[in-house]
């Protein structure tokens, strides 16, 4: 059950005294969001979007947007990183990945902001290949090995790739623009609404641009490590959470194999990247 949520009025941001105990950075290195304690929660800082404050019992979520900040945006804050970060203080497991189904079968691909994702998720529905979600992948132990969830039926896509996966021409400015933008599932671009067994991660890499998509297995050490830095969690000094994050991914990475994955960030190598997840992918009953 979702926690409840709470819009107040729109305001500046009020000055913080306090250290914060954790930060998320964007891809240049500048501070994103800001993780603060508070009486019987947390708040959360999305600098220049809004305060989401977290009581944990009763569980409830208040959001104080700042001016400017659009409905759009404060519903996907709290979709794609509140409520996963909330999931994840509950003991389920949940990364910053984007997830297809392939045949029945989840492929899920994490990586940092930026890194490609969602494009990824887009690529592969526009191939007919339905997405899960673009953030937020929930994964769950199943019968046998792991199931993962779908979420919700939209993408968020900066404007280069929306205008690639409309079959567009890109607009003037593609390459400046960062702000994402909706792109709901279409006929053209499926969505999957059932839970599908997980198959294969892959972590994108920062991209060394080379002629051919490169795939390689990680070593289950690694593949923890990979998965721990792009997990939802939201109390960092919480030990015992951690710990047993950590032995949920250790036991995730035995289970399920995992690749790193380079290619150049070129849209005409997409088609390239998805015949080599395919031909990687391993089929049939792990």
């Amino acid at each position: 059950m979702n926690p409840g949520f709470v819009q107040l009025a729109a305001r500046a941001p009020e000055p913080l005294v306090c250290t914060p105990f954790d930060r998320w950075l964007s891809l240049d290195g500048e501070a994103a969001t800001l993780f603060f304690r508070e009486p019987g929660g947390f708040l959360l800082r999305f600098l220049d979007q809004a305060d989401f404050r977290i009581t944990l019992d009763p569980p409830t979520v208040s959001c104080t947007p700042f001016p400017g900040t659009s409905d759009e945006t404060l519903a996907d804050l709290h979709f794609n990183q509140v409520l996963p970060l909330i999931l994840a203080h509950r003991g389920q497991t949940v990364l910053h990945a984007s997830a297809v189904a392939v045949e029945g079968q989840g492929i899920g691909f994490i990586g940092a902001t930026g890194r490609g994702k969602s494009t990824l998720a887009g690529a592969f529905a526009r191939a007919g290949y339905p997405f899960l979600t673009d953030d937020g992948l929930i994964v769950r132990p199943a019968t046998q090995g792991y199931a993962i969830e779908p979420r919700r039926p939209i993408l968020r896509l900066r404007s280069d790739s929306e205008a690639e996966m409309r079959s567009l021409a890109p607009p003037g400015d593609a390459g400046d623009d960062l702000t994402k933008r909706r792109m709901g599932a279409s006929l053209d671009l499926p969505f999957c609404q059932d839970a599908v067994p997980l198959k294969a991660i892959y972590v994108l890499t920062e991209s060394r641009s080379p002629e051919c998509p490169i795939i390689a297995p990680l070593a289950s050490a690694v593949a923890v490590a990979e998965l721990m830095q792009h997990s939802f969690i939201l109390d960092v000094e919480d030990h015992g959470r951690v710990s047993g994050l950590f032995g949920a991914l250790a036991d995730l990475a035995e289970r399920v194999p995992c690749f790193t994955l380079d290619y150049r960030r070129d849209y005409a190598m997409l088609q390239d990247v998805i015949a080599a997840v395919l031909d990687a992918t391993p089929t049939g009953e792990k």
